[in-house]
């Protein structure tokens, strides 16, 4: 990337943004500590790890499933460079490499883990467990968020010391949403998912990220808490792990590592 002076952004509008020129599912992590002390904690969590929880193919219930092989690689630093193309699901868009991204964000106290990108499938079971030990593991804080396209759920849970926070959930479609808290009371949010009823409703009017109240919501308190997620994915550049970041990203982001993590379960028919 272009040697320029690094910017210091906050919230979460830029990622939302570019992961709803795509499929908009996602799950992410941002654990407040240094990368090098979230890596490290994170592989030890997974090496440590005996089972998972995977549906039963019989019952179709859930059941913890013996993990028989595993193989973790990471890389540091990997490159940074901008993003070629739009991130769509268009032609001559770029495609997502698979990996999870560890990121150092500019004057940040965060890092960020980009768990998943355009797919929310196990993850959906593994990123709280994996935030519930980072935050006990570092006695620091951690924040999950997760958004399942075909519901339009998205849920965060914020953690500190291993123990609950605070949880928001909103479901497309529903006027009221779940929340928890320790530190606040229930916020009085309207969620209308009906524009056309709205008098100034125009339906040639492209989408708009920003101005959904519950996107705004969560941004807010990414803020608040002091948290950016950047516009950006993972590529693989003739064979090797790299990052591409969107231009409303670009110079936020010092750092970027690279794991793969792959693991055989017992009984498994992949």
């Amino acid at each position: 990337m272009n040697e320029t002076s690094p910017q210091k952004k906050l919230g979460v509008l830029d990622f939302l943004k570019m992961i709803y020129n795509g499929h908009p599912e996602y799950s992410l992590i941002a654990v407040k500590a240094p990368i090098d002390e979230t890596v490290q904690a994170f592989i030890e969590f997974r090496e440590g790890q005996q089972t998972k929880e995977r549906r039963d193919y019989k019952t179709f219930g859930m059941k913890e499933r013996k993990i028989v092989s595993r193989t973790i690689q990471c890389e540091q630093n990997i490159p940074i460079r901008r993003s070629k193309a739009v991130y769509d699901d268009d032609e001559g868009g770029e495609e997502v490499a698979w990996g999870i991204l560890f990121l150092q964000v500019y004057d940040s106290e965060w890092t960020v883990i980009l768990r998943s990108l355009c797919w929310l499938k196990y993850e959906l079971y593994d990123v709280p467990k994996e935030a519930k030990a980072l935050s006990a593991k570092l006695q620091t804080k951690t924040i999950t968020l997760m958004e399942e396209d075909t519901s339009g759920a998205i849920v965060y849970e914020l953690l500190e010391n291993g123990e609950l926070l605070e949880k928001f959930e909103s479901a497309a479609g529903y006027e009221e949403f779940y929340f928890e808290s320790k530190l606040r009371e229930k916020p009085d949010i309207y969620f209308n998912w009906y524009p056309d009823e709205d008098e100034d409703y125009d339906p040639d009017q492209e989408y708009d990220v920003s101005a959904e109240p519950r996107n705004q919501f969560v941004d807010a308190f990414f803020r608040e808490l002091g948290i950016y997620l950047p516009a950006c994915y993972p590529v693989s550049d003739e064979g090797n792990p790299a990052l591409a970041v969107m231009e409303t990203s670009e110079n936020t982001i010092n750092r970027a590592d690279w794991v793969s993590v792959e693991e055989k379960l017992e009984d498994d028919r992949n």
